[in-house]
């Protein structure tokens, strides 16, 4: 007769498959689990300006986004 092992059975029970299953948890916590952070309103001068600008403009956004962390608008 044959003597099979059970272990090592199944598509996330080899130790190189863990961390990609843990980092994919981890991420969908975090978009399910803060709905708010993904989407919030901004100031409406600040919405005009979002939609209107064109190509990489860093340091207006950083302003903005400084702005945005300290006074909530």
């Amino acid at each position: 007769m044959h003597s099979y092992s059970m272990s090592g059975v199944g598509a996330f029970s080899a130790p190189s498959h863990r961390p990609l299953l843990l980092l994919f948890l981890f991420l969908a916590a975090l978009f399910f689990g803060m709905p708010e952070a993904m989407a919030h309103a901004v100031a409406e001068g600040d919405k005009g300006f979002i939609q209107e600008s064109t190509g990489i403009m860093l340091l207006p956004f950083i302003y903005m986004g400084a702005k945005h962390m300290m006074t909530g608008y």
